[in-house]
C-alpha cells in the first residue's frame, strides 16, 4: 500500500479473486471519516470498486492497482491494470456481462484511459458540500 497524501490511497492487487474482500475492507478503512461519505455513499463506492477490481483481476493483466482520491467535492476510484484491452459492455450471460451496467448504477460518471502498458478504468462520485 502506498499513500501519497491524506486524500489519496493506493493498493496493489495480485491476480487472485480471493483478495476482493481485502480490497473492500481497505476501501472502507481509507474512507472512514472522509467528510460527505455517509453509509449509503460508502456502499456505492465499495460496490463499484469491488466490480472494477474484479474486472481487473478477471480480464486484466498485472500489474494491477487501485487508487482512491477525494478532493474538490469528488471521490474518484481508479483501477489500473497491464492489459491494453478496453473494458466493454458484453451481453449478459451466466458467465458475466453485467459488470459495467452495475458500475453505472453506483456512480455519477465513469470512463477509461489508456496508458503505456495498460489502462485505467475510473469512476467518480460527487461528495455533498461540507
Amino acid at each position: 500500500m502506498v499513500d501519497k497524501d491524506p486524500g489519496q490511497h493506493a493498493l496493489d492487487l495480485a491476480g487472485d479473486p480471493a483478495e476482493l474482500g481485502r480490497v473492500r475492507g481497505w476501501a472502507r478503512a481509507a474512507l472512514d471519516g472522509v467528510p460527505g461519505v455517509d453509509p449509503a455513499l460508502l456502499a456505492d463506492v465499495v460496490g463499484a470498486l469491488d466490480e472494477l477490481a474484479s474486472n481487473a483481476i478477471r480480464h486484466g493483466a498485472a500489474p494491477r492497482r487501485v487508487l482512491l482520491r477525494h478532493a474538490n467535492g469528488a471521490l474518484r476510484v481508479e483501477v489500473s491494470d497491464g492489459s491494453p484491452v478496453r473494458a466493454e459492455y458484453r451481453a449478459p450471460s451466466t458467465d458475466g456481462g453485467r459488470g459495467l451496467r452495475m458500475i453505472e448504477a453506483y456512480v455519477d460518471t465513469w470512463g477509461q484511459t489508456e496508458h503505456d502498458g495498460g489502462k485505467t478504468v475510473w469512476a467518480e462520485f460527487a461528495l455533498p458540500p461540507s
